[in-house]
């Protein structure tokens, strides 16, 4: 299974236990008889980094919503290594907006 389906469907679970909230727009999903329903999309779910590149940060004293088992490309030195390692990840009410800093 890719690292996408992965947090699509613990995405789902978190929204179903009600963790996390959902948006009002619809995404596709595959049940596992193949047949493909809309659903409601679940907020977005992402690791630190990820939130850093978007220029958002945890908040203090929060803990990660999940951790999910996905891989990761490491690269050290001209080698590349895939590993599979349980990742922490956050939702969106879990960031905020990094402060601008003033030049």
């Amino acid at each position: 299974m890719k690292n996408e389906e992965k947090i699509l469907n613990e995405r789902i679970r978190l929204a179903k236990e009600e963790l996390i909230g959902v948006r009002d727009s619809k995404v596709p999903y595959r049940l596992p008889s193949g047949t493909w329903i809309e659903i409601p999309e679940p907020e977005e779910i992402h690791t630190k980094g990820f939130w850093a590149k978007k220029n958002f940060k945890v908040k203090e004293g929060e803990e990660p919503i999940t951790k999910i088992k996905i891989w990761k490309n490491y690269q050290k030195t001209g080698c590349s290594k895939l590993v599979y390692k349980e990742t922490a990840f956050y939702a969106e009410h879990q960031v905020e907006e990094k402060e601008k800093k003033h030049e």
